[in-house]
């Protein structure tokens, strides 16, 4: 499985760029809290994956749009900001900040 993640905010500035990642064929992990502008495009694929998209939770600064498709795994989560991101092919899907 593949964590694609950063805990902290990158020290210089937040993430603006437009990005694109894909899972693998097993479990991932996808993280972009710290996004602020660009559009960032993730692809699951297989397994059984989380995608951590939400930001209105987190910090100041503009709540991006994200593009996310969990592909055809069996059990996929997202969490994300409802309005402003596109999901597609995920199970479970929340808004705000995850639990756990």
């Amino acid at each position: 499985s593949r964590n694609l993640y950063r805990t902290d905010p990158p020290p210089a500035a937040l993430d603006s760029s437009d990005d694109v990642a894909y899972g693998g064929r097993d479990n991932d992990a996808f993280f972009t809290t710290w996004s602020r502008a660009g559009v960032d495009l993730l692809y699951g694929e297989g397994g059984n994956d989380y995608f951590g998209v939400n930001q209105s939770d987190i910090g100041p600064g503009p709540v991006t749009k994200e593009i996310v498709d969990c592909g055809p795994g069996p059990y996929d989560e997202v969490v994300y900001d409802e309005g402003v991101d596109v999901v597609k092919n995920c199970e479970w899907l929340r808004t705000g900040y995850p639990d756990t």
